[in-house]
């Protein structure tokens, strides 16, 4: 007997489209994905910029070569992921020539920047660096060694070299170098110094206008500028401590060519000049402040026309005197002088100019000492 089935099911639902069911746990691994392509992009972004900052070292290092400057040292790079970290063991650069002969060297020094900006360089050096010194055709005694604690440096990078460089050096020592190396009492020293250099703009602004005819040669145009702050400056030559010595200056017209006394007198008749804007000397009673140009006659000696405010003359003189840079008699005579300008000035502080011409120094209208020409110069 057959059973016979019914040509449809009653009350059956009817057949949709099948529905794919997507993979279990796709949402949830989705950030971590992300994550993960966040944190090979930035690897790759970190040693594309230690490339980029390995291969400017390089050139740097190939241009100072070339130039004639030695330079030394094992370097490294490392500081992933967050850090550009190029230590550089033994470092040392010097160099030797007809402008003079400087040497600087150290165990060992930091320089870190960030990937993202590698104009930006700090720099920190091992305690045991030493910087030396000698000007061309100069006696042993213009030879010197500085040295100093942990020292470190903030480098601005600009588009044609550093733009601003600031440095500080705990503790450094200044020391003579004498015949055959042998040591030498140091010169001075100080609980701290602050030394800042910027690159001026220059070419001068084309807004800037040109001096009318009849008014004398143009103003030169600014090229850096430079600040220094020594604190707590202990003189071997005298006794007593300078508490402060501060200046900030424009170097004006042009760079000199070298740092001999017939450079820098070549450099003064081309129209350069050093224009010091600010200058402060505490020590011990005495407080003084000038500002004027700086320059170089055509002897190699200095030049220097400045205002000058100090509150205590004969406090300035005894500081000239346990300098070793007068006696005791031009002391003596000089204190008198200078205590006539006095007379009827109720004021503690007395303004008068500091001048160095024809090799002699003014202090107003006294003589005080003779100033010799710099090392290098043409005699």
């Amino acid at each position: 007997m057959k059973t016979a089935f019914p040509a449809a099911i009653p009350n059956a639902p009817e057949q949709g489209p099948v529905k794919r069911s997507r993979l279990p746990g796709l949402r949830t691994l989705a950030p971590f994905a992300a994550v993960l392509l966040v944190i090979i992009g930035y690897g790759l972004f970190w040693y594309m910029a230690a490339g980029r900052a390995e291969a400017g070292f390089a050139k740097w290092r190939q241009k100072a070569v070339a130039a004639g400057y030695e330079i030394d040292g094992k370097a490294s790079l490392g500081g992933f992921p967050f850090r550009l970290e190029y230590r550089i063991s033994g470092p040392r650069i010097a160099t030797t020539g007809a402008d003079g002969q400087w040497a600087w060297q150290a165990d060992g020094l930091l320089i870190v920047a960030h990937p993202w900006n590698l104009r930006h360089l700090v720099v920190l050096i091992d305690e045991g660096q030493s910087l030396t010194l000698a000007a061309p055709g100069s006696p042993l005694t213009s030879q010197w060694r500085l040295r100093s604690g942990h020292a470190r440096a903030s480098v601005i990078i600009g588009n044609k070299g550093p733009k601003r460089i600031t440095i500080e050096l705990p503790k450094p020592v200044l020391t003579p170098v004498v015949a055959g190396g042998a040591p030498a009492n140091p010169l001075l020293m100080a609980e701290r110094l602050l030394l800042h250099w910027r690159n001026a703009d220059f070419p001068p602004s084309p807004k800037a206008r040109p001096e009318p005819p009849g008014k004398g040669p143009p103003e030169q145009p600014d090229v850096a500028a430079f600040a220094a702050r020594a604190e707590g400056v202990s003189l071997a030559a005298g006794e007593g401590r300078v508490d402060l010595l501060e200046a900030e200056a424009t170097l004006k017209g042009a760079w000199p060519r070298g740092v001999a006394g017939s450079d820098l007198a070549g450099w003064t008749t081309d129209g350069g000049s050093l224009q010091i804007t600010h200058f402060q000397l505490d020590w011990g009673p005495l407080h003084l402040n000038a500002s004027g140009p700086l320059a170089v006659d055509s002897a190699g000696r200095p030049t220097m026309a400045m205002d000058m405010s100090v509150n205590d003359t004969g406090a300035l003189l005894s500081a000239f005197r346990e300098s070793r840079l007068i006696d005791q008699t031009v002391a003596g005579a000089a204190g008198m002088m200078l205590g006539l300008l006095r007379k009827g000035d109720r004021d503690d502080t007395i303004s008068l100019p500091a001048i160095i011409s024809d090799g002699r120094f003014y202090l107003g209208p006294v003589p005080l000492m003779a100033v010799a020409p710099l090392p290098g110069s043409h005699r």
